[in-house]
């Protein structure tokens, strides 16, 4: 079996779990909590900008110790218990006052944010790592031949999760997805456990001659634990950030296009399970099939050649092909999308988009986070510091750090943004503005991208 199984795995069952509740976290709020679509907006709005926050954080400490695989474990132990917990809130409005339930609901679903956040963050990271290395063993693999058994996950359990919820038998609403999210999860804590322990204990040695693996006995290195303290080494992870910026403005321009997916992400992450309550009624099998058509028939295909698009197109014209499918969707939703006639094929013939609007983006902010952080080490060969030597300071490279980053732009400020202006729209304007609105965010996002790049164009042949 390949030595790289247990992050394919870890991606079948991280996504697959939490298809059970990611999807429906609005929906429960406002099925069990009676939470109106402007409180849920204002969640959202707060919760991922503590996220961006805490989650670059978080990173930082695996790339300064290099203990990104522990990290991870605890993060999806947090995980389960911030979201596993809302179990207990159908049965406690016995007995607590929906006001009570209310914050700790918040509670709960900061704490599994921000561990699920962070542990996004790191994968990504220990994947495209793995990648590097395998490629330099002349292998031909790609970080969306393992990312795509993710959106299988999310698929398969997907559509499980609105069958399940759909014939709850005796259980409240929602809750058998959130049963099925713990198992799986906790199912997942072995995968990642298997690939700690083969890291550290047995670390794999490709032998690029033969093809084979071979097993040595890592050492740890002793200096390293006397070198400088967290808080240091941290801020110093920061800086060679804020140096980036400073050298590269293209990495401005990224991080703008990035918050911007976040908030036009926001849109369809928060309100579109509420959207298709209010357009075709409580359907959870529906829901289901909306989750599996866009992994199966949107995801899945970009993500397998999203390299070969970006190596074709640049990242930054990906994107924009990327926000030309998001103003298809949202024109969609917005004006086409007709209410109680009974058929699902409109519906799940636009999902199919969800290709481009997330999996040719995700990639591209990926590619984007590695390529700046491997920047660093142009910064790392000229400048030594007090307190590390070359050899220790070149160790330090911000890969899962900018990972955090990037993903604080989009999942963080970006989805916080679009959650609360979502919310407000939604409940002054009614759900279909939103939609509206983000078709027209998408196509000026569009032409200031072409506006920058005719810039940069003019600018060379200067």
């Amino acid at each position: 079996m390949q030595s790289n199984w247990p992050l394919k795995a870890h991606y079948l069952f991280w996504f697959g779990s939490l298809s059970g509740i990611l999807p429906f976290v609005s929906i429960f709020a406002r099925e069990h909590l009676q939470i109106s679509a402007e409180s849920v907006g204002i969640l959202f709005f707060i919760l991922p900008f503590i996220v961006s926050i805490i989650k670059p954080l978080i990173c930082s400490i695996g790339d300064r110790y290099n203990c990104h695989s522990i990290i991870l474990i605890i993060s999806q132990i947090s995980t389960i218990l911030g979201y596993g917990l809302l179990l207990l809130i159908p049965w406690l409005l016995q007995w607590i006052t929906t006001e009570i339930l209310w914050w700790l609901f918040c509670l709960l679903t900061l704490i599994a944010n921000t561990a699920m956040g962070a542990g996004i963050s790191l994968t990504d990271y220990l994947v495209i790592n793995e990648v590097e290395q395998l490629k330099s063993f002349k292998q031909n693999i790609s970080y969306g031949s393992y990312r795509i058994w993710g959106t299988v996950g999310y698929g398969i359990f997907g559509i499980l999760s609105g069958v399940i919820n759909d014939h709850p038998g005796h259980l409240p609403y929602l809750i058998p997805g959130l049963i099925m999210f713990v198992a799986i999860e906790s199912l997942d804590l072995f995968t990642i456990w298997q690939f700690y322990h083969r890291r550290t204990v047995m670390k794999p040695d490709l032998n690029p001659e033969s093809g084979t693996t071979t097993t040595t006995t890592t050492v740890t290195n002793s200096n390293e634990e006397k070198s400088t303290g967290i808080i240091w080494s941290v801020l110093e992870i920061f800086s060679q950030i804020i140096r980036l910026f400073r050298q590269y403005p293209t990495l401005i321009q990224h991080s703008l296009n990035i918050f911007i997916f976040g908030i036009l992400t926001a849109f369809h992450w928060s309100f579109f399970f509420w959207y298709l309550e209010d357009l075709r009624g409580k359907d959870a099998l529906l829901m289901g099939l909306c989750l599996f058509v866009e992994s199966f028939l949107g995801e899945i295909p970009i993500f397998y050649f999203a390299h070969y698009i970006i190596e074709y197109f640049g990242s930054i014209w990906s994107l924009c092909l990327a926000l030309a499918a998001f103003t298809l969707r949202y024109i969609a939703y917005g004006y086409w999308l007709e209410q109680n006639n009974g058929l699902y094929w409109d519906i799940l013939l636009v999902e199919i988009l969800q290709g481009l609007t997330f999996s040719l983006f995700y990639s591209v902010m990926t590619y984007v986070a590695n390529y700046y952080a491997d920047k660093c080490d142009k910064f790392n060969n000229q400048n030594d510091t007090k307190h590390q030597s070359k050899q220790q300071r070149q160790m330090i490279k911000p890969s899962a750090t900018m990972q955090a980053l990037m993903s604080a732009c989009y999942e963080g400020i970006g989805l916080g943004v679009g959650s609360l202006f979502g919310g407000y729209i939604t409940q002054n304007y009614g759900i279909r503005t939103i939609w509206r609105i983000g078709a027209f965010i998408s196509i000026g996002l569009i032409g200031l991208n072409i506006l920058i790049e005719l810039i940069k164009m003019n600018r060379k042949k200067k």
